[in-house]
């Protein structure tokens, strides 16, 4: 990794992953930092934490939110990673046991 892709990746995390913001500053194109990526696999790990990062942080708003009784964040939390528990807006449908649901056309 170059040290104007070390530079850049401070800027990213100083600027919450906000690669059109940071790219503007630095003066390149996002394209650029998509070479880079495909290039580089450090710089392209190093880009994944920084976006890791962000995610912990929302996640932790999220956290805070439902621990501070907002409904609606707690909603939101059981629509999707609560959905391995059963919570969630998505209807499966099958059949017996679990396999394929056969439909039969009566006319």
């Amino acid at each position: 990794m170059t040290k104007r892709q070390k530079e850049f990746l401070v800027a990213l995390d100083l600027k919450l992953g906000n690669i059109s913001k940071t790219c503007e500053e630095f003066g390149i194109s996002r394209q650029t930092i998509y070479i880079w990526s495909e290039k580089y696999e450090d710089f392209r790990l190093e880009l994944e934490e920084v976006r890791e990062k962000l995610l912990d942080a929302a996640e932790a708003l999220y956290r805070n939110a439902v621990l501070n009784g907002d409904l609606e964040a707690a909603k939101f939390i059981l629509r999707t990673i609560g959905r391995k528990r059963g919570y969630g807006d998505k209807v499966e449908v099958a059949g017996d046991g679990g396999g394929p649901l056969v439909i039969r056309w009566i006319e």
